[in-house]
């Protein structure tokens, strides 16, 4: 039974650190009102005037200058791709200034981002099932916790305590080997090494599919919207929530499971 009681504890908090990453990632892509405050953020969105994107459809040599509408327009078709209210990521957008001419049936996209965008959208549906999922064995070792809570209530706290720690030094440590692989490589810098953790992110994002991984990089609209800035902006929105709930989970195991 205590190894019962260890085990259910154990699980329960590894579900809550990872309910913690996904919950918040599950909800904000598709989440037009996030993207654009991100994008004010990163200057890729114009409040005024126009924002000048590179790389239109992977071409180095196009440059777009997009209004805050068109901008806007932009994100919806990301959102509602994600959504699965549209089947394909490429887009052409008419009345587009590129390189100072205005032009029609831009495509937007190249065809690079779109069948990279289409291994990111099962990603993400993999992300919403594990959401549930994760849901799911939260509520179930819950109650099972509540049920048992006179020969639970030793385990909680230690092995929650224990389990948090275990979890963080992991990820400090994965960090940390991603520096020491940036500075071997000798290229000391935030730029050097956020490319260094993207690779190895993508990494295990797509661990049995070489294709999927080698296509993970490229220039193109996309990546100059969805910037560096963006998607730091979006792991410091997520680590303050794996925060916010494991403080909450260890002030509870704490207070209510110590009586």
């Amino acid at each position: 039974m205590k190894a019962l009681n260890r085990l259910t504890v154990v699980i329960f908090t590894l579900c809550l650190i990872v309910f913690s990453v996904l919950a918040p990632v599950s909800i904000i892509i598709t989440r037009d009102t996030y993207y654009i405050n991100q994008f004010k953020k990163s200057g890729a969105y114009p409040e005024s005037g126009n924002v000048t994107v590179r790389y239109i459809n992977g071409n180095p040599s196009l440059s777009a200058s997009f209004t805050k509408e068109q901008i806007e327009e932009l994100v919806a078709h990301m959102t509602d791709y994600f959504g699965h209210k549209k089947d394909s990521y490429t887009y052409k957008m008419d009345n587009v200034l590129i390189n100072g001419t205005l032009q029609n049936g831009v495509e937007i996209f190249s065809s690079e981002a779109a069948s990279h965008m289409d291994d990111v959208r099962e990603l993400f549906d993999t992300v919403r099932i594990s959401t549930v999922i994760c849901g799911i064995i939260l509520a179930a070792g819950g109650l099972y916790m509540l049920r048992k809570k006179d020969s639970v209530r030793k385990e909680i706290y230690k092995w929650s305590l224990g389990t948090v720690i275990a979890f963080f030094a992991t990820a400090v440590g994965f960090l940390l080997f991603c520096l020491i692989k940036t500075a071997a490589a000798g290229e000391v810098s935030s730029s050097a090494y956020f490319e260094q953790l993207w690779t190895y992110m993508h990494h295990l994002f797509f661990p049995f599919s070489a294709d999927k991984f080698s296509g993970s990089f490229f220039n193109d609209t996309t990546t100059q919207l969805l910037s560096l800035q963006f998607f730091l902006n979006t792991v410091v929105t997520v680590f303050i929530n794996i925060i916010a709930l494991t403080a909450a989970w260890l002030l509870s195991a704490k207070l209510i499971f110590k009586r």
